[in-house]
């Protein structure tokens, strides 16, 4: 995930092994969906999603990647 702190617009970067559904959802601190990111299939190989998060308020939030029945979160900062 780049860049971050995220001030409007940042971009994950996924290398899949093999053809599966990734779901990445932005959460805030108590897991509260603010929005899904991305839901689709995707093939193997490098993927790079991109979203635009200049409408969701200053603050600390978990990006949560679901991939083949397992959860990655990382931390991001927005700043505006």
């Amino acid at each position: 995930m780049y860049p971050n702190p995220v001030n409007d617009l940042f971009s994950i970067e996924l290398n899949m092994k093999s053809k599966t559904n990734v779901t990445i959802n932005l959460l805030d601190v108590s897991g509260k969906l603010i929005r899904e990111i991305a839901n689709e299939e995707a093939n193997s190989g490098i993927h790079k999603v991109s979203a635009n998060l200049s409408s969701i308020p200053s603050g600390v939030y978990t990006v949560q990647i679901l991939s083949d029945g397992k959860s990655i979160n990382k931390r991001i900062n927005i700043a505006h």
